[in-house]
């Protein structure tokens, strides 16, 4: 059985938005312990860094059926 699904990501505040120029978007470093999936980018302002995430690794299709089998059961 196909479950189709929409997530919605509703932001409550912003507290700051922000220009950043290509330059200054890199790739996370490597940690070697596969914890880097849900970090995109990094973003450079000055001396601040600012994280872009992979929203799709953290709601990854098999999480997703992974809880609807266990709310299933419940």
């Amino acid at each position: 059985m196909t479950v189709a699904i929409e997530i919605v990501f509703k932001i409550a505040q912003v507290s700051e938005v922000v220009d950043i120029t290509g330059k200054d978007v890199e790739s996370p470093p490597a940690t070697g312990k596969g914890d880097d999936l849900y970090i995109q980018e990094l973003g450079k302002i000055g001396e601040k860094v600012k994280i872009f995430l992979n929203f799709e690794a953290l709601v990854e299709e098999d999480d997703m059926d992974e809880n609807l089998t266990e709310m299933e059961v419940a």
